[in-house]
């Protein structure tokens, strides 16, 4: 091989050295990017996974409320028919009250009148002359 084939050979060496450097240096570039890309994925995906734990913290503390309430409303509405129940009763004592108290004035009026006719006759008996001559 002569001088100026050596020489060739060895600029097409360096140059195809150099194009490497630059394709490394360039494929570098793109690994370290991508190596940025992939750690803002991992941490986006923790973020995520931390966000999907809380919500799901929620949703569980949300049942146990809704639990809560949907029992509370039970027993209301049994308090409530309970309550309707009274007030039904109450009603009743309060009409068959009233029943007897009208019973009752109705006695009273009758006792008045038994009274009054029973005072004009002890008064008329009071008022007869006698026969032993007292009034």
């Amino acid at each position: 091989m002569t001088d100026e084939e050596r020489q060739k050979q060895m600029d097409f060496i360096l140059e195809h050295q150099a194009k490497f450097a630059v394709e490394i240096e360039q494929s570098n570039h793109r690994l370290a990017r991508l190596e940025r890309i992939v750690m803002l994925g991992l941490r986006a995906g923790v973020r995520e996974r931390r966000n999907v734990r809380n919500i799901e913290a929620k949703i569980a503390a949300l049942t146990d409320a809704q639990i809560k309430n949907e029992d509370i409303q039970r027993r209301n509405s049994e308090d409530i028919r309970v309550l309707i129940n009274s007030q039904m009763e109450t009603k009743e004592i309060a009409w068959r009250n009233s029943e007897d108290i009208k019973m009752l004035i109705a006695s009273q009026e009758r006792n008045t009148e038994n009274i009054n006719a029973l005072a004009e006759t002890v008064r008329l008996l009071v008022e007869r002359p006698s026969g032993n001559g007292k009034p």
